[in-house]
């Protein structure tokens, strides 16, 4: 089992600034990284995203799926919504995904959603989204490198679980 707890879940230097994009007649928050490139959170493994991520999902009572995205030296230079779902769900197109990748000069993807009830583990639903994220991926030549679920203080890394696909 991979499911770990976060000890320090407070990012450092996350900046208040919040685009709003646009998806399907819905405002959804996009923070954008508009400090110096040093400023920004660099990923090494799991425990940063979720390090990151951790405070601004914790509370949430909704399923939210979000993207960090990376630059070619794994620094987040956006971290878009793409689905507000409900309690339990969310639903997430490869094609929703991909045009907000496009819209940044990214490298790779890391993939986040965060489970209300606390419970970090996979579903067959998040393991099946994955897959066909890996694979939309590869054919836009946008390497996804893991996907995150984030539970009360807890995550799950699926690359660690071995179910990227």
């Amino acid at each position: 089992m991979t499911t770990r707890t976060v000890k320090n879940p407070k990012p450092k230097n996350l900046p208040d600034n919040h685009l709003q994009g646009k998806r399907l007649g819905t405002s959804l928050p996009c923070t954008v990284m508009e400090d110096s490139p040093n400023d920004t959170p660099t990923i090494h493994g799991p425990e940063d995203v979720a390090k990151f991520f951790l405070p601004i999902m914790l509370h949430k009572t909704k399923e939210q799926f979000m993207l960090a995205l990376l630059d070619t030296k794994n620094k987040i230079i956006a971290t878009p919504t793409i689905s507000i779902g409900s309690l339990s769900a969310s639903v997430v197109y490869p094609r929703e995904v991909f045009a907000e990748t496009i819209k940044y000069p990214c490298a790779s993807i890391i993939l986040v959603h965060n489970h209300p009830s606390g419970a970090p583990m996979p579903s067959r639903e998040d393991i099946a989204v994955t897959e066909r994220l890996v694979k939309a991926g590869k054919v836009m030549d946008l390497p996804v490198l893991d996907h995150i679920i984030i539970g009360n203080k807890k995550y799950c890394s699926l690359k660690e679980k071995g179910n990227m696909g």
